[in-house]
């Protein structure tokens, strides 16, 4: 067994980031990691050897797998701009990127939707038992 790897380091305004990914057993996984200022050699060299195990990489998949990304409208100057600055990165690792983030972002919306309902019905309760004891009188 070998482990295929590489890191693509871009500038994402106003941060610069790293992309990590590896590939071994026709498995396919990345991650993101965020330097802030520009990195150098040795401090990519250190990021590495000492903290590679601290990585959190994308759910795996299978290397000939399709990934699908549902198509949404952005706004084109924004999609243009980072389309020109991630044009020397893998476009496999972004959608895995993209689509992990959808599925993040799907499973927070469920979340928030039935916390809303749980509070509106709390509300209602309480407000059917104020009802209840301003009938009730003193």
């Amino acid at each position: 067994m070998y482990v295929i790897g590489s890191i693509t380091i871009f500038f994402e305004n106003p941060f610069w980031v790293g992309i990590l990914e590896r590939k071994y057993e026709n498995q396919y996984e990345v991650a993101r990691y965020v330097f802030g200022a520009e990195p150098s050699n040795a401090e990519i060299l250190d990021l590495l050897k000492n903290h590679y195990d601290r990585f959190e990489f994308c759910r795996r998949i299978q290397d000939d797998e399709n990934i699908e990304i549902i198509e949404k409208s952005f706004k084109k100057k924004l999609h243009k701009a980072k389309k020109e600055q991630l044009q020397g990165c893998n476009n496999k690792s972004l959608k895995i990127f993209q689509a992990e983030f959808e599925r993040i972002a799907i499973g927070n919306k469920k979340e928030l939707s039935l916390k809303r309902k749980e509070k509106s019905k709390e509300s209602f309760t309480l407000k059917q038992e104020r009802k209840k004891l301003k009938k009730r009188g003193h």
